[in-house]
């Protein structure tokens, strides 16, 4: 009987210390958009769709592309993961096409491609986009070399990718079929696409077509005055923002006598601070209708208050 005991605790002692070993560590999406570009990868056998996307997540892993890994590896073209959610995954292996959707959760999603290039080489995307914590849209390209068997990074063709405005959210738009990528941007109740035509090696700007948001009016003084507030770590306000329908603002700490005069300026879908009678470069806020909310580059948030 004590023999027994003793093997069942070995059985599972040993279980327990192959499932730490085997638990998938993540990488988080900022690291992945800041540390892409410093690193090839290695030892990538083929250059299909399916072969990129594996080597990619092996070096830089996620939980998405996990989930991804998980329908490619079962021969699927399609499954929802999540009916609640509507969180699906679509698998294009002819196309050398992959993309998640849901039905506009919170959740992380991605989509990657292949173009093959004149040179006998391929060219590999992928894109990331979070809408919350953090909110990040970016994209990854690689060359895949089939002698070398390596994926090369390639920054230099989104560092030739600029927002349009200051503080404008950019997604990228693979393709499926055809071979255009489109880079999106969202300003003043429109959606600017930009549209690269591919020349064999690389995607080259071609035009950019102006698109209305449904729903979402054109930013103007009279829409955007009202009181906008700051949250602190306990959820309490913090901080206020007050923008006025003739073009002026101040800011303040809540609960204080003081205040900082400003004027403000419309720049595309941005709000831009500039303190009176000071020289100072402006505190540009990008403006979110869904979230009703103010957010700059170092990541100040402030959310409109209801109308009493």
């Amino acid at each position: 009987m004590k023999k027994t005991i003793i093997l069942l605790f070995a059985v599972l002692f040993t279980s327990l210390c192959v499932s730490g070993q085997t638990e998938k560590k993540t990488v988080s999406l900022t690291r992945i958009a800041e540390e892409w570009k410093t690193k090839t990868i290695t030892n990538v056998p083929m250059g299909g769709i399916a072969i990129l996307v594996e080597r990619f997540d092996d070096t830089w892993p996620t939980y998405v592309v996990s989930e991804v890994r998980g329908v490619m590896e079962q021969g699927l073209d399609k499954a929802v993961l999540n009916e609640e959610e509507g969180f699906t995954v679509e698998v294009d292996a002819k196309n050398g096409f992959v993309q998640t959707y849901d039905a506009g959760t919170d959740r992380a999603q991605m989509s990657a491609c292949v173009w093959r290039r004149t040179d006998g080489h391929r060219l590999f995307a992928i894109t990331f986009d979070s809408p919350t914590d953090p909110q990040i849209s970016f994209a990854c390209f690689y060359d895949y070399d089939p002698q070398k068997h390596v994926m090369t990074p390639e920054p230099e063709i989104t560092d030739n990718i600029r927002p349009l405005f200051p503080t404008a959210y950019i997604s990228y738009v693979l393709p499926r079929e055809g071979k255009d990528l489109i880079v999106s941007e969202y300003s003043s109740g429109k959606i600017y696409n930009r549209i690269y035509k591919w020349d064999g090696m690389v995607p080259v700007y071609s035009e950019t077509k102006i698109e209305p948001l449904d729903g979402q009016p054109e930013l103007t003084f009279a829409n955007m005055a009202g009181i906008y507030d700051s949250m602190n770590e306990d959820g309490g306000n913090e901080s206020r923002i007050v923008l006025m329908a003739d073009g002026t603002a101040t800011w303040c700490m809540i609960g204080s006598l003081h205040f900082t005069e400003f004027t403000y300026a419309i720049k595309g879908n941005a709000i831009c601070l500039s303190p009176k009678d000071v020289e100072s470069e402006d505190d540009c806020y990008d403006y979110d209708p869904v979230t009703r909310s103010l957010k700059n580059e170092q990541g100040a948030v402030y959310y409109r208050q209801a109308e009493k």
